[in-house]
């Protein structure tokens, strides 16, 4: 072979190609193994390629002919590494070295290491842009539920981004109810696996960490994709949660204070135990005010939540309903009476009362979930209403701050079928500027969408609220 030459020469290539920020594709030519890295923040994520012989064969061909040699013996290069976690062939480890010199180890046992074999026989091939962005994920059977849930949150950008950025590792929280930071972990991973991999991929590691502890989902049943949105939004917030001994916070008594005054105090005694990137994007605040109709006690409290669930109205054959119909309905005075009458702090009894759900405070991305299920005691139907929703513009009040939100649809998963446990989930994504119908691993790039759309298989909407000058430039609202 040729002349040996140093590791360094080989590490300042690997910044190169992560500065540009393509995903090189690395072959020890001695043992002909592939494999890619990336480095952020100081962290390296590695994974060992499968063997995808139609792609290695194209990016083989820009490789000069070798000789094939036989492989030297592996030696220990000495480096010091911490293993954050490991998630199927995805490792995650710490690099100890602050002088800005990556080290390199193996990524399989046995495999040579960079400072014991011929740099001759190393090759970084940088792949060419041959695929889109928007992956799919396989189905396990009856999994298209979760498949569809992820996809969606997929199309969030800050999300996403906290990730990339390692955001996850600096508020990861290791001392949470159930995961202890581990489906924080996997679900980097399986974002890792998204953004290198060309094909679509199965989410494995993901999917039997929450067989794991979670029984509910612990079967090869078909799910409810609201149930496990709802699920894994809490769970990830308890991976994420900044605060880690939650401390006992006293009820907030009525004194008459502003309703902005107390929902304030509402708010900040949420963060107190709960506090996450999770609140920061997705949760919202409602008001709630309780009028007793014998003696005019009232009474309000404000709430938090990450996903906000709207019944359907009631239309006549062939009629349709709007979001805004759905919110309305959500939002209009409801009579408490009988087993659900309101313990009077005044009558010191139950009585009739009124019941008012304002929205007050508006969350950055709002999640929406339409109620189509129907449950009695001896059955279940599917409510098949079409609803129409703006793909672009929603405007919703903010009493928080006396304004209006114009929020831009991202995200919608539907459902074929007619029964909660049967049919199939899809999802409708706008990512990197296209829409995009993905079942499954199939990806289905789409010619735009219309302003409105109407929809009898809308299950989920997930909106994306515009900035206050993006606001301006529409002409919705000054700044």
């Amino acid at each position: 072979m040729g002349q040996r030459r140093s590791c360094r020469r080989y590490e300042r290539s690997e910044k190169y190609f992560q500065r540009v920020r393509q995903q090189p594709l690395n072959v020890n030519m001695d043992v002909w193994k592939f494999w890619s890295q990336i480095y952020t923040n100081g962290s390296l994520v590695r994974e060992m390629h499968p063997a995808h012989d139609d792609i290695v064969t194209t990016m083989l061909e820009d490789l000069s002919e070798i000789d094939d040699p036989p492989a030297e013996d592996a030696s220990d290069d000495g480096n010091s590494w911490q293993i954050i976690s490991r998630f199927g062939s995805t490792e995650i480890v710490n690099l100890e070295d602050d002088d800005d010199d990556y080290p390199f180890k193996e990524i399989e046992p046995g495999a040579p290491s960079v400072d014991s074999v011929d740099l001759d026989t190393f090759k970084t091939v940088v792949p060419p842009p041959l695929f889109n962005a928007v992956r799919g994920l396989k189905n396990y059977g009856n999994t298209c539920y979760m498949n569809s849930a992820l996809q969606c949150l997929l199309c969030i950008p800050e999300l996403t981004e906290f990730f990339k950025i390692g955001g996850h590792r600096r508020e990861l929280n290791t001392t949470g109810r159930k995961f202890q930071g581990q489906l924080a972990m996997a679900y980097n991973a399986l974002l890792v696996d998204l953004l290198r991999n060309p094909l679509a991929i199965f989410p494995d590691d993901l999917r039997i960490l929450i067989r794991k502890y979670a029984r509910n989902f612990d079967n090869d049943d078909q799910q409810d994709a609201q149930e496990f949105l709802n699920f894994f939004l809490d769970e990830l917030h308890e991976d994420l949660n900044r605060v880690e001994d939650k401390p006992n916070v006293a009820p907030i008594e009525p004194n008459g204070q502003p309703d902005a005054e107390k929902a304030q105090q509402y708010w900040e005694n949420h963060l107190k135990r709960d506090d996450s990137v999770i609140v920061d994007l997705f949760y919202h605040q409602l008001k709630y005010k309780r009028t007793c109709r014998t003696c005019q006690t009232e009474r309000v409290l404000f709430e938090c939540a990450a996903s906000l669930t709207l019944e359907l109205p009631e239309v006549t054959d062939g009629s349709r309903s709007s979001i805004y119909d759905c919110i309305a309905k959500h939002t209009e005075e409801e009579v408490l009476s009988g087993e659900n009458a309101w313990v009077c702090p005044t009558c010191k009894t139950q009585r009739e009362a009124s019941l008012k759900v304002d929205m007050w405070k508006m969350p950055r991305v709002l999640i929406l979930l339409l109620k189509r299920f129907s449950f009695t005691e001896n059955s279940h139907s599917k409510i098949n209403t079409s609803v129409e929703f703006p793909v672009r513009g929603l405007e919703l009040p903010d009493n928080s701050e006396n304004r209006t939100c114009v929020y831009d649809l991202v995200a919608a998963c539907n459902h074929v079928g007619g029964d909660v446990h049967q049919g199939h989930y899809t999802a409708l994504c706008h990512r990197e500027d296209s829409w995009y119908y993905i079942s499954d691993d199939h990806v289905t790039e789409l010619n735009g969408l219309p302003d409105e759309v109407s929809s009898t298989q809308a299950y989920v909407l997930i909106y994306h609220r515009r900035d206050v000058e993006e606001v301006s430039e529409e002409g919705h609202m000054s700044s």
